[in-house]
């Protein structure tokens, strides 16, 4: 049985330094094996190979195209590892001291419940207070506006399940941007922790249109977000966390 990582190839662009550290540390702990993108390469692994990943997405394809592989998110893999380590050497988590931090779920990922409960441990090792959305876990609807777009063709092959999905509702370009303010009102903090390139990039786009006017944001923003909202990628967080291994 071998060990695959999937870097996830948004994310690599997202934060490139990020995604080395990640590399670095499953190939050296474990040995992984490295894919490029999950569309051309999820026949790879075969029957009982462990697949490790930070895309939703690539987790979903993986999940439909080759189903025979067992799937865990980077946030399970790297808590596993925390927990073998000695007290001699504990793992140099990322202190975020106390601050309020919203997690966003990410649509993709309402099924996977060990990568939900992961991702707010890892949160609470990194000293934050989670804040939760009344839409969250397995009632999570967001993914940036991915959703409101036409679904990738790739999927229709790779992922025939997600393509189908109702929860796609392609609308015009103006219809988004109402769409993700709304969401934006559920915010209470000004950071957002989001798991998901697509989820953080709903976020950076209503900053987007903050930035554009005062007067305009102010219809799209609550009293309570008038500041632009902070999403982080906890990915990121994880390696920093790793990059003194």
């Amino acid at each position: 049985m071998t060990t695959f990582y999937l870097p996830g190839c948004k994310f690599t662009k997202l934060d490139p330094q990020a995604s080395k550290t990640l590399i670095r540390f499953y190939k050296e702990q474990f040995d992984a094996i490295i894919l490029g993108c999950c569309s051309k390469e999820f026949a790879t692994p075969k029957e009982n190979d462990t697949v490790i990943y930070v895309c939703p997405t690539c987790a979903l394809i993986m999940q439909e195209s080759n189903p025979s592989v067992k799937l865990k998110s980077i946030y399970e893999v790297v808590l596993e590892y925390d927990s073998l380590l000695t007290k001699k050497k504990p793992l140099s988590w990322v202190d975020l001291k106390k601050e309020k931090i919203t997690v966003q779920d990410c649509w993709r990922s309402r099924n996977h419940p060990n990568l939900q409960a992961s991702v707010r441990e890892i949160l609470k090792k990194m000293n934050a207070s989670i804040v939760e959305l009344e839409n969250n876990y397995e009632h999570s609807d967001y993914c940036g506006s991915s959703l409101l777009q036409e679904p990738s063709p790739r999927y229709k092959t790779l992922a025939p399940n997600l393509f189908k999905d109702p929860i796609f509702k392609p609308c015009s370009f103006e219809e988004q941007e109402k769409i993700l303010s709304k969401h934006a009102e559920k915010y209470s903090t000004v950071f957002v922790g989001c798991y998901c390139t697509g989820c953080l990039e709903g976020i950076q786009r209503m900053n987007s249109r903050f930035s554009s006017s005062q007067t305009e944001a102010q219809t799209f923003t609550t009293q309570a977000n008038s500041k632009k909202l902070k999403p982080v990628h906890i990915a990121s967080l994880v390696a920093q966390s790793l990059a003194s291994l």
